[in-house]
């Protein structure tokens, strides 16, 4: 199994770019080794994740390992440094299964379906692996495959399913047991709450992303939903922070307006935008306009267009009052 988890692992690590205890009582002792057989779940969450994983074997493949569980602290076991972004992401459990093909023991197929803890994470984590050009395809409430894998999310849950070498046939069977997987999931497939913000003339619907921690580069701006718009021949970027308060708000917009002026650029404070706004260039963003409005920070960034920029933020703060 270390070989295909090393596989799901770089996965997860390369698309980012572009267990020692188990989850219930009486299993971990003597060092997390997985029960012989495999896991059974006991608790309502175990259960919820475990009838995602193939009942039986897809037809030519057997159960060659699995299934089992880990919680954050045995994660790292499983998919190694990807762990930590999971973690960022909110992770609680993850449930996993390994098939093998029957006529060719190099041919192995991994299922892991993650419990994120909300539909807003369980977006999330798919968002931060999707690459800029998915080949989308119908599991769940969004999925996509690349070469040797399929991503996909389901209101709080994420599925992920690896293989070590594709093929049309190894290909159809991924996507039928990622499809399974999606189904067997109790509950809607919830829409993340953050997305109802986002205005929705002009979106690039791929493109939007819910980020965990360090929103613009910054430890203390988190959860942050952001997606590209058309904008004339170019994109600009819209971003939306949602903070426990207003206080905790107007200090982190504060907080970022400092940061702005401290690399460089002094930023021309605009009225009319929110309950505070300022324009200037944001590091690595180009030109925007940062806002606060109540208990929310957000702006537009890459602006080419400032009247553009400024008609997609009033349709921004327009749904932040309906909100």
């Amino acid at each position: 199994m270390r070989m295909v988890k090393h596989i799901a692992a770089m996965l997860l690590v390369c698309l980012w770019a572009a267990g020692a205890s188990w989850a219930q009582e009486g299993y971990g002792e003597g060092g997390g080794a997985e029960p012989q057989g495999g896991w059974a779940p006991r608790t309502k969450a175990e259960k919820s994740l475990a009838a995602a994983l193939p009942t039986k074997p897809p037809e030519g493949w057997n159960l060659s390992e699995g299934p089992g569980i880990y919680d954050e602290e045995a994660l790292y076991q499983h998919i190694d440094g990807a762990a930590v972004l999971f973690i960022d992401y909110g992770f609680r459990l993850v449930v996993t299964a390994q098939y093998t093909k029957q006529a060719d023991s190099g041919l192995v197929m991994t299922v892991d379906v993650y419990d994120m803890g909300t539909p807003d994470m369980g977006f999330g984590i798919y968002s931060a692996h999707r690459p800029p050009d998915p080949q989308f395809v119908d599991v769940g409430k969004q999925g996509f495959v690349v070469p040797l894998g399929l991503f996909a999310y389901k209101g709080r849950y994420f599925v992920q399913l690896a293989v070590t070498r594709p093929g049309p046939e190894t290909d159809k069977t991924m996507l039928e047991v990622g499809r399974q997987a999606a189904e067997s999931l109790k509950g809607k497939a919830q829409e993340p709450k953050l997305l109802k913000y986002l205005p929705g003339e002009d979106l690039l619907p791929a493109t939007i992303k819910i980020t965990a921690k360090n929103v613009l580069g910054q430890s203390y701006l988190d959860n942050a939903v952001s997606a590209l718009y058309k904008e004339g021949a170019g994109e600009s970027r819209l971003l939306l922070i949602p903070e426990p308060s207003a206080p905790e708000a107007a200090r982190n917009f504060a907080k970022y307006k400092a940061f702005v002026a401290q690399e460089g650029q002094v930023p021309e404070e605009l009225k009319g935008i929110g309950q505070e706004a300022f324009k200037g260039e944001i590091p690595y963003n180009g030109l925007g306009i940062i806002f606060r409005q109540g208990r929310f920070l957000g702006g537009v960034m890459r602006i080419q267009d400032e009247e553009r920029a400024r008609l997609l933020l009033s349709r921004l703060l327009d749904k932040l009052g309906k909100g």
